[in-house]
């Protein structure tokens, strides 16, 4: 664990230092944004990237997780071709598919016929600076990583701050955030350029043969996993008005802030060093698991009474009273994101040390818990507040059990690993 220390300590502060740079630009602009923009706008901004969030973490069909363990240039290559014709034919099906479900009725009042082609720029633009995430990742450029976001975040402001003083409607938030995406490309494509050349047909071949696993094995239980991280923003969507969707959005975005800065940073270090090890067929993950995942509890403990006791108060005071009803889900949200800010750091540990069936396990697991929870909210009477409460803790009891059966993996990836060794 303290080569993990010693190794990881340089990148992670540069990362940190992005993270909190861009974490900070978004909170003011979230600050503007509830100035300009009503509720009701922020709801439907809400639902659209909601949507998208279900999508584009598997629209690559889960290939970027392959880029840092490739061996080669030209398998790299291969990886990123195919990855990003993925996205493509994956975001324009979305769009299709998510206006058939506003047309028939079961987005709820948040939806508008601008939806379905929002979802799909938001999906595109979300899953190809992922991949090229992993690229940088692949040759430890944590320098460019630390920029990327502070770009990206800073277009996003003035793309959407300025739209919202001249024309505050919700379509202006979505291109913000995809023109903040692109800026944040174009900053990283002459690092990652090499890798954006296309492969022979015998390569991509090859490297799909060697990598198969990933869309045949973890896609499906991505599709899983993302559908349960959003399932209850989306199935409070259809219970709630527009205008607690807005609310319950700006909350979920504050709540959403310490997982984007820290979960971020760990992972792509955790996730770097764990690869690392299985290269070299050492052991030890089980260990480094168990610190990395204490340091993070103390962390999320930490921000759980920040959310109950500090932040609504603060809340009210920074964007007004009439944004009281977000105010009031902070506390909602707590619990599942301290949860998910421990669990979403470690959780590549299904992908580099073979726990797919874990990882599925633990996706259907969550989806479950949340549907379940939904059952007695869709046929009774119920307040907002009790919708939100409880979709989101069956969200928050979902994560722990993903991090239990992380734990699982790490215990048997080292007990064969010292097999292996005697």
């Amino acid at each position: 664990m303290n080569g993990f220390l010693s190794l990881a300590r340089h990148s992670l502060t540069k990362l940190l230092a992005g993270n909190v740079s861009a974490q900070a630009i978004q909170f003011l602009t979230l600050v503007v944004i509830a100035r300009l923009y009503e509720p009701d706008q922020v709801g439907a901004f809400g639902l659209a990237t909601a949507l998208a969030a279900a999508v584009f973490p598997w629209a690559a069909l889960r290939l970027e997780s392959a880029v840092p363990l490739s061996e080669s240039p030209q398998q790299c290559r291969a990886i990123v071709a195919t990855s990003l014709t993925a996205i493509l034919l994956v975001s324009v099906a979305t769009g299709i598919a998510v206006d058939v479900l506003r047309r028939s009725g079961l987005l709820g009042e948040s939806a508008t016929s601008k939806t379905g082609i929002a979802v799909a720029f938001l999906v595109i633009s979300a899953a190809s600076i992922a991949l090229l995430n992993q690229t940088a990742v692949l040759d430890e450029r944590y320098g460019l990583l630390s920029l990327r976001p502070v770009v990206q975040q800073g277009v996003t402001a003035v793309v959407q701050i300025g739209s919202g003083l001249v024309w505050p409607l919700w379509g202006w938030l979505v291109g913000g955030q995809v023109a903040g995406r692109l800026s944040a490309a174009l900053v990283m494509h002459r690092a990652t350029r090499k890798y954006l050349s296309l492969p022979t047909f015998n390569i991509l071949k090859d490297t799909f043969r060697s990598f198969r696993r990933f869309p045949l094995v973890f896609t499906p239980s991505t599709i899983i996993n993302a559908l349960g991280q959003q399932l209850p923003i989306l199935i409070a969507a259809t219970l709630i008005s527009a205008r607690e969707m807005g609310g319950l959005s700006v909350a979920w975005q504050i709540s959403l802030a310490p997982v984007a800065l820290i979960a971020a940073a760990v992972s792509a270090n955790f996730s770097g060093v764990l690869a690392r090890k299985r290269r070299e067929s050492t052991f030890g993950i089980r260990r480094m698991y168990l610190r990395v995942s204490g340091a993070l509890f103390v962390v999320a403990v930490l921000v759980m009474a920040l959310m109950v006791f500090f932040a609504p108060k603060l809340l009210i005071l920074v964007l007004g009273e009439s944004w009281r009803v977000a105010a009031d889900y902070l506390p909602v949200l707590a619990l599942v994101t301290g949860a998910c800010l421990v669990a979403n750091s470690v959780t590549t540990i299904f992908t580099i040390c073979d726990g797919a069936f874990e990882f599925l396990v633990s996706n259907i697991a969550r989806v479950l818990l949340i549907l379940l929870s939904a059952l007695p909210l869709i046929v009774s009477t119920r307040s907002d507040y009790t919708v939100v409460s409880v979709l989101f803790s069956a969200l928050a009891l979902g994560y722990l059990i993903a991090w239990a059966l992380g734990l699982l993996v790490a215990t048997r990836t080292d007990s064969r690993g010292e097999a292996k060794f005697h």
